[in-house]
């Protein structure tokens, strides 16, 4: 798991130990494979951001890549906003995205089935 410098800002900014243990348990359960069930997506750029609601606010995170020795898929928390945040930094990823070959974009997606 990695974490933008943004939601380092605005983890520390949170109020109250319970929002911020809310915010902790959906990123473990993220880590741990757990997803919640997804709506529709638009665009190939549009299906890699991901939001979840909780404790009033919505963590936006995405699978991106690291390569290493190995190619290697990582949870990136991107930020923890209240909803009206939320649009503003969808767009900005989405133009992060739109550089983004098919290839990686296929990598982000991938999901290893046991």
């Amino acid at each position: 798991v990695t974490f933008s410098n943004e939601c380092k800002v605005s983890f520390t900014k949170l109020k109250g130990l319970h929002v911020r243990q809310q915010i902790i348990n959906t990123i473990l359960k993220l880590a741990n494979g757990w997803r919640q069930t997804r709506k529709h997506a638009g665009s190939a750029t549009e299906s890699l951001i991901n939001e979840y609601a909780t404790s009033g606010l919505y963590l936006v995170w995405t699978t991106d890549v690291e390569r290493g020795e190995e190619v290697l898929q990582v949870l990136k928390i991107w930020n923890v906003l209240n909803c009206v945040e939320v649009p503003s930094l969808r767009r900005r990823l989405e133009n992060i995205f739109a550089t983004y070959t098919p290839e990686y974009i296929q990598r982000c997606k991938a999901k290893l089935l046991d």
